[in-house]
């Protein structure tokens, strides 16, 4: 009789079933030992130390964002994009108002700044000068377009125009020119230009050169008989460096100390005799 192998007491034979369940069992055992070991290591890490990562990516952003703006421009080479050099910004053309345009766009009872008013010749100041006074009419009331009717010495009193209240008139075109010349000349001087004489009479041109002889004109021959030559006080322009500056800036207002009135000149010597040369030239 064959012999059958002992069982030990209490085991029985494992169905296929239960050798199945016992192996997932076995099979799922190490995942929770490693979940269990880990969880340890987890609850060693304290709460605030999560933002640290984060803290340092936003760091590393705002450095970048800073970075860039400073290095494109800094350099002059074209720089490629993943290496160190730096991309130069565009040649941009100047924007905005130039100097010239500021100065002249000033208003008429203000004065741009000093240190932008110096940046345009002297030169340019005087035209902007000029040309502001014509535009708001250095004496209100004459109309620079008006011409008077009449013969040397005995014009109409329309079309003649008062010098700034000296007593001393001058035809209207070359009145209102004068009067610009006269604000520059402020501005400079501080105190307007001194007028002796003006228009003159064909009468008062009589007497005038059976007084001064050769140094008057021949009666109905003057400029000042057209109401287109004035004479200066010797305040106005005695000295180099005013005679210099009327030199310089009355022929930018259309006025002039005729060449025959300057020293070596084909007439007497007359610094103070100042002519309106359009005016003159017009009727030579």
């Amino acid at each position: 009789m064959e012999q059958q192998d002992s069982l030990v007491p209490g085991d029985a034979p494992l169905s296929r079933r239960a050798l199945r369940e016992a192996a997932e069992r076995e099979a799922r055992r190490p995942n929770r030992s490693r979940r269990a070991a880990a969880a340890p290591a987890r609850a060693a890490v304290a709460p605030g130390h999560r933002w640290i990562p984060r803290a340092a990516i936003l760091t590393s952003l705002a450095v970048a964002t800073i970075a860039v703006p400073l290095t494109a421009g800094a350099g002059s080479g074209a720089g490629t994009p993943g290496t160190s050099e730096v991309v130069a910004a565009p040649d941009v053309a100047p924007v905005g108002p130039s100097t010239l345009s500021i100065v002249s766009s000033a208003g008429v009872e203000e004065a741009p700044p000093a240190s932008v008013a110096q940046a345009v010749s002297a030169e340019e100041r005087t035209v902007l000068a000029a040309s502001r006074a014509v535009e708001r009419s250095p004496l209100p009331g004459c109309d620079s377009s008006a011409k008077p009717q009449g013969t040397n010495g005995k014009l109409s009193t329309e079309g003649l125009c008062e010098l700034w209240g000296t007593g001393n008139y001058a035809r209207a075109d070359a009145a209102v020119a004068l009067a610009a010349l006269n604000e520059a000349y402020v501005q400079k001087y501080g105190s307007n230009m001194c007028i002796t004489d003006g228009y003159r009479s064909l009468s008062s041109q009589y007497t005038l050169k059976s007084t001064k002889g050769g140094l008057a004109a021949t009666p109905g021959k003057s400029e000042h008989g057209w109401g287109l030559a004035v004479d200066l006080c010797a305040s106005t322009y005695q000295g180099t460096a005013k005679t210099q500056w009327l030199r310089t800036n009355a022929p930018l207002f259309g006025w002039d100390n005729p060449a025959w009135a300057r020293p070596g000149g084909s007439g007497a010597t007359e610094p103070w005799h100042w002519e309106f040369t359009e005016g003159v030239e017009a009727h030579s």
